[in-house]
């Protein structure tokens, strides 16, 4: 790690701003193309160039990513263009040797404790990443037409696709180009120049007699990415393309099915988006209603999750539960939370509960939290919003959540425990429960 002052005479592609705050340390920013323009759903990965030390995000539709819970450090930070899967799974960027190659390209950035650092990251351009690859001899990416050509030969196979091409005449290779290129988003993946390696399938969403809508469900053979272009009857009976989707993985395969919740097929997707390095686990539940126009997810959730402290926070895991009814004219789902709390032997059980509500389509919506099963108290839905996401702010409310156990801590005679409690109380957001704790522990 090195002590270098920043240097603010790098290239204009690396143009950093810092903004102190009191908050925990956490780089957030904004990747832009050469034009300036935001570029969503670019993987960008943080990383410290003297350990093993790396996490990633990906940006959102305004091309802005947050990442927290980053240990005091020097870091380098780049965004990587058109970066797919290597073999095992995961994102090359986690290879070290092939990150050192963009040691000198990358981003500098240092963060001290309870900084939030601001960086506009510099982008890794695709012929650097793929250069760079076949020099090291890993397995990263392959050019657009080629994928698209591996994916469309795989979609064609008579095995797999007999039916629907027979049924509709529509289903040829302009097509499928449509379906993989939907309102700018690009849903291929690497097929690794052998269409044998990307699996297709057709699932027919009942009654399969006579199915009203099919996914044609393309699957890299390695975990990572799948793609769903789904197919519905028109009002002549004949197969019509209805929109792409993708999911995605930071490890191990993606899991499927499809289901009938209040009397309509949705398609459930199950991902582990878990940071590893970062100490986050994230497995993530997305449901998309198959009936409605926009082949979107209708509702996602965290199904078990999880961050590590560090010695330095209080750590957390959770695991959730979903009950679906019907209230009235909507449809409602009630997300049931448990949580625990712990560090230094101390381990605190919460039970949290949201209320999900929707019309008979769009998107659910919070529109109620609790802090009990019984719905008796009340809680601010972005607090429970919070809970639900690993990535998020839950330090806000972790010593309120905790504070029993911590005011024991904070008058015990064991002298590593309260030096724990000194450490997270250095890393917690300015509250009241932060100042009786410090009281309590100047009385020892």
């Amino acid at each position: 790690m090195t002590n270098e002052p920043l240097d603010l005479t790098s290239r204009s592609d690396k143009l950093l701003d810092v903004e102190l705050g009191a908050h925990a340390s956490a780089i957030r920013g904004v990747i832009r193309d050469a034009a300036g323009r935001p570029l969503p759903g670019i993987t960008l990965t943080v990383w410290n160039p003297d350990s093993d030390f790396n996490t990633n995000a990906v940006t959102d539709t305004t091309g802005s990513f947050a990442i927290g819970h980053l240990p005091p450090g020097a870091y380098r930070v780049a965004g990587w263009d058109r970066l797919h899967s290597q073999p095992n799974g995961w994102g090359i960027q986690t290879v070290r040797a092939f990150r050192d190659e963009f040691d000198s390209e990358a981003s500098l950035i240092v963060v001290k404790q309870g900084e939030q650092a601001v960086v506009n990251p510099v982008l890794i351009s695709f012929g650097r990443i793929e250069e760079t690859a076949r020099r090291l001899h890993l397995n990263a990416v392959m050019m657009p037409n080629d994928e698209e050509r591996a994916i469309r030969e795989a979609v064609k196979s008579p095995d797999t696709l007999a039916a629907l091409i027979a049924a509709n005449p529509h289903l040829d290779e302009s097509t499928l180009a449509k379906a993989l290129h939907v309102d700018g988003r690009d849903f291929t993946l690497p097929c690794n120049f052998v269409a044998s390696e990307c699996s297709v399938k057709v699932e027919k969403v009942e009654p399969a007699s006579n199915p009203k809508t099919a996914l044609v469900v393309i699957q890299n053979d390695l975990p990572g990415i799948d793609v769903y272009l789904r197919y519905m009857r028109n009002s002549a009976d004949a197969w019509q393309f209805a929109g792409a989707a993708r999911a995605s993985a930071h490890y191990g395969p993606i899991t499927r099915e499809i289901v009938r919740m209040w009397g309509k097929p949705f398609l459930k997707t199950h991902a582990d988006w878990s940071q590893n390095g970062g100490g986050i686990t994230d497995h993530v539940e997305e449901w998309f209603d198959l009936t409605n126009a926009e082949f979107t997810p209708v509702f996602s959730f965290t199904s078990e999750g999880g961050t590590n402290g560090f010695a330095m926070r209080v750590s957390t895991s959770s695991k959730s539960e979903t009950r679906i009814e019907q209230a009235g004219a909507n449809e409602r789902i009630e997300l049931t939370m448990k949580m625990h709390f712990f560090g230094f032997d101390s381990d605190v059980e919460r039970l949290f509960v949201g209320i999900y509500e929707r019309p008979s389509n769009g998107k659910f919506k919070l529109v109620n939290a609790y802090s009990d099963s019984q719905h008796l108290h009340p809680i601010a839905t972005n607090e429970f919003e919070a809970l639900n996401d690993p990535e998020g702010d839950r330090e806000v409310n972790l010593l309120r959540y905790t504070l029993a156990e911590l005011r024991k801590i904070a008058s015990s005679p064991d002298a590593d425990a309260r030096q724990w409690l000194e450490t997270v109380l250095e890393y917690s957001h300015d509250s009241p429960e932060k100042h009786e704790l410090l009281k309590l522990l100047k009385k020892r």
